[in-house]
């Protein structure tokens, strides 16, 4: 209750909807984004192979994703770089956190030994917990 300067008496205050319903936006508008940048480590273009026995992570924590192309570019976090590169940066990031597991992203039609540079790399740094993304059946592309 509130006293009304005008007359002195007591009114009713009501419930404001506008403050609510802008928080109900933000809130969207928030988990909108964090969701876009989930999706931001996965490259377009890259055609995954498939796998009847392909199962599904159990824990995203500590993942860093590594994307190879048909050509063997290798991309991370939105950037090309080259094996030695893509190494440094591997320290840079152990330096402030720990990597717990690494999913290599590579394209049906990489030779293998792109991949292979970059488990590598994995065994240099200490980082044993190597994935692969495939795709479990032809319809999931």
């Amino acid at each position: 209750m509130r006293v009304s300067k005008k007359s002195g008496k007591f009114e009713e205050m009501g419930f404001q909807m506008a403050p609510m319903i802008d928080v109900v936006f933000l809130l969207l508008i928030f988990f909108m984004c964090a969701s876009t940048f989930h999706d931001l480590e996965s490259k377009e273009g890259i055609d995954l192979p498939i796998a009847d026995k392909s199962k599904t992570e159990e824990t995203t924590e500590g993942r860093m994703v590594v994307n190879v192309d048909g050509a063997g570019m290798i991309t991370f976090q939105n950037y090309t770089y080259t094996p030695e590169q893509l190494g440094k940066q591997i320290s840079e990031i152990l330096e402030k956190q720990e990597i717990a597991s690494v999913l290599i992203r590579g394209d049906k039609d990489t030779d293998h030994k792109h991949v292979m540079k970059i488990m590598e790399l994995c065994a240099q740094k200490g980082i044993w917990k190597v994935w692969f993304a495939t795709y479990k059946e032809e319809g999931n592309k």
